[in-house]
């Protein structure tokens, strides 16, 4: 997924009373903000990740119980 994609989620996310509590609370050096930024954005790119992760192997699990209803139902 593209940074420009992940920051208009992020921005999608929030709604604006939200975003402007972020804002009164942004104390700190340009660095310190750029840092918690890059923080953020790497977070939901971590997210996202776990969730397709847990959707691959829910899936995965699901396939694998109907193979083996499917053999148990075969006969002999």
């Amino acid at each position: 997924m593209k940074i420009e994609q992940i920051v208009t989620l992020i921005q999608k996310e929030l709604n604006a009373w939200r975003i402007q509590l972020r804002n009164q609370k942004q104390i700190g050096t340009k660095a310190q903000i750029a840092l918690k930024k890059q923080f953020e954005e790497s977070k939901i790119i971590k997210k996202m990740s776990v969730k397709e992760n847990k959707q691959l192997e829910k899936e995965r699990k699901f396939l694998k119980k109907q193979a083996k209803k499917r053999e148990k139902h075969r006969g002999h």
